[in-house]
């Protein structure tokens, strides 16, 4: 059964935007080097993974978001088509970054709060951000300088990187949540550990990555050990959590 109307707004929602803005985070440990990314080769996939909100034991499906990856022409293409129930519009997220290196090319935004979009340049990112609520557009133009990737390409990239048991990494990655909050920060991988879990009636060999950010607010990512694809995402924010699971 779909979750209510109320449910969604004052609960459900609010946990996936606080999951899907980004917040700042410390930074320890190795940055991915050049001669790492080299090595990653990005597959096309396209798949649908499923959203639930839990509270003590209850869990509610309230959404759901299909990913399409495309590598072609010399350039990553990641787009995430998500769909809260309920809800009259989508949540539209997509990257572009090149294939040599994962540097940024092009990021964009749209949900019912606003709409974003980026250009990567060497040394300026250049866009704009209309907040809807506010019926305000800002111009965008940041002086940036050293190696980032892509705030919507970092959950993909964690999956991409070499993972082992013990493996740990600072990935940064510019982020713009709003017009006060915005620039360069890292996104930490604090450990990995092999384990199984359920998958459309069997089970699957995946790596357990840990990220923390700033807050102490930790995800687990369930990265498949031999297909390197995300088949579940754990995230806390807010004294809730959210779970996202693969079905394809």
């Amino acid at each position: 059964m779909k979750p209510s109307v109320c449910y969604i707004k004052k609960g459900a929602l609010s946990l996936f935007l606080s999951f899907l803005l980004l917040q700042h985070t410390s930074a320890q440990n190795n940055v991915p080097t050049d001669k790492m990314l080299s090595k990653i080769r990005v597959k096309p996939d396209s798949y649908k993974m499923m959203m639930y909100v839990i509270r003590d034991t209850n869990r509610r499906e309230f959404g759901e978001s299909l990913v399409t990856i495309e590598n072609k022409d010399g350039k990553v293409f990641v787009t995430q088509d998500t769909k809260v129930y309920n809800m009259p519009s989508k949540w539209i997220d997509s990257t572009v970054a090149l294939s040599k290196g994962l540097a940024p090319v092009y990021h964009s935004s749209m949900n019912m709060q606003r709409d974003m979009n980026l250009q990567f340049g060497s040394a300026i990112v250049k866009g704009s951000y209309n907040d809807k609520m506010k019926k305000k557009t800002t111009g965008i133009e940041d002086t940036v300088s050293g190696k980032y990737f892509d705030s919507n390409l970092y959950p993909f990239l964690i999956s991409w990187l070499p993972l082992e048991e013990g493996y740990t990494a600072t990935v940064p990655i510019y982020d713009y949540s709003s017009t006060d909050k915005h620039g360069i920060t890292k996104v930490t991988i604090t450990d990995v550990r092999k384990t199984s879990i359920p998958f459309n009636g069997g089970s699957i060999n995946v790596f357990e990555v840990t990220v923390q950010n700033i807050s102490n607010n930790i995800s687990k990512y369930y990265v498949g050990v031999k297909d390197k694809r995300i088949y579940r995402i754990d995230s806390k924010s807010g004294g809730g959590s959210m779970q996202m699971l693969r079905v394809n």
